[in-house]
């Protein structure tokens, strides 16, 4: 048989430990108003270690604030420009001193030495931070936020146009389009595009996208187009089709935004 043991107040350990979460739940809630739902099934000793978390994580956002070259320990600035040769060694000393203080900075393998230590240097030593790190926890900051290529943005717009496309349980956007598209031979509007996207989507009971990559960018004088691989399975009355090779699709910057005007792919082109 299970022994109770009570404390001067009547309850077992694990209910004077219940309380205590209880306690500091109300405590988040009034001090930071962070709702916090304690669950009945989880051990107490669970939800304290998680809610004593959440506490340093509170405290840590009214800490007081410092640059991130202040907090990694820097005490002058480095310099704007260095000896390509000097690059690899700066950049992993700078890299390691962020990352003791959980601070992890994503590279694309692209991104020469002197980009990346530019972007150290501009962009994330200046960057105001609480003062001190909270153990456990890792700030991850990636280049390509701060500096999207031309390529990078404009896959991306590619990439949600299809994955719309490929969705046929849901309407399909037009913003993604440009007023004015075009087919292989003669200039259309929007409304004949969606027309035409519309007709595609119809043909199929249902689609599954299986993959995009980006390829090139190019631009040959009389537009921009972005060629990608792609994959996609069909399904048309039970019967399984995969569209598998390269596309490519043109854009448009248009309202701030990319726009696409043309595509041509494996199973779908206007």
């Amino acid at each position: 048989m299970k022994e109770n043991h009570l404390s001067s107040s009547g309850l077992t350990p694990e209910e004077n430990l219940a309380a205590d979460n209880a306690l500091r739940a109300l405590n988040l809630e009034l001090k930071h108003g962070a709702f916090i739902h304690l669950s009945d099934d989880a051990p107490p000793e669970i939800i304290q270690h998680f809610l004593k978390n959440v506490e340093a994580f509170e405290n840590q956002q009214l800490a007081p604030k410092t640059t991130v070259a202040k907090r990694i320990g820097l005490t002058g600035v480095p310099a704007s420009d260095l000896l390509p040769d000097a690059l690899p060694e700066e950049i992993d000393r700078l890299r390691n001193l962020l990352e003791a203080q959980g601070i992890l900075l994503l590279r694309p393998e692209k991104v020469e030495d002197s980009d990346f230590y530019h972007f150290i240097v501009a962009d994330i030593l200046p960057m105001e931070v609480p003062e001190y790190a909270l153990p456990g926890m890792v700030s991850v900051f990636d280049y390509m936020e701060f500096h999207p290529d031309e390529i990078h943005v404009i896959a991306q717009a590619v990439e949600m146009f299809l994955l719309d496309l490929l969705n046929i349980e849901f309407t399909f956007p037009e913003e993604h389009l440009s007023q004015e598209c075009r087919t292989d031979n003669e200039t259309i509007d929007r409304s004949q595009a969606m027309e035409l996207i519309s007709a595609f989507r119809a043909l199929h009971d249902s689609i599954v996208p299986v993959g995009f990559r980006p390829v090139e960018l190019i631009k040959p004088g009389n537009g921009i187009y972005l060629s990608f691989g792609i994959c996609w399975d069909g399904i048309v009355s039970g019967i399984k089709e995969r569209y598998e090779g390269l596309g490519i699709a043109q854009v448009f910057f248009e309202d701030d935004a990319w726009k696409i005007q043309g595509v041509n792919m494996p199973g779908f082109k206007f």
